[in-house]
């Protein structure tokens, strides 16, 4: 999400789901899959990231019809599989960094948008150590 200052000064809602999925995905890897608040941050900036689409604030949070829709709606029903996918992705990046075996299968799909490329070359690496030579698609 964003503050309505951000808005105002021309954030967009896309910038800031992207910041949101990069601040998720650094905590993430930060956490080295050991330190627990930095992987409940991470979960739920990933999360939020989906949940909320980069809205700001008063849209969000507000007293009005965006805000009631939003919560009504939005949150509760039509961001479910992203938030699903996005978190299940999260498990199997931390089981990597962790050295743990992966329930990954060919043709899985995983959610990595907003990881950097470092990040991102880390993961598939760190699969074809784990032998896998499938291929993943990664969708959000």
């Amino acid at each position: 999400m964003m503050s309505d200052a951000e808005a105002e000064a021309g954030m967009t809602e896309k910038q800031a789901m992207e910041r949101g999925l990069k601040f998720g995905w650094d905590n993430i890897f930060a956490s080295k899959g050991t330190d627990l608040g930095k992987i409940g941050q991470g979960l739920h900036a990933l999360q939020d990231a989906y949940a909320h689409k980069g809205m700001k604030t008063s849209d969000h949070l507000g007293w009005n019809i965006s805000s009631v829709w939003q919560t009504g709606f939005i949150d509760m029903y039509s961001s479910r599989l992203q938030a699903f996918n996005i978190t299940r992705s999260a498990i199997v990046v931390l089981d990597l960094i962790q050295g743990k075996d992966t329930n990954i299968k060919d043709g899985d799909r995983l959610n990595l948008t907003g990881m950097s490329n470092q990040q991102f070359l880390y993961i598939i690496k760190s699969l074809r150590k784990k032998g896998f030579e499938g291929t993943i698609h990664n969708s959000n």
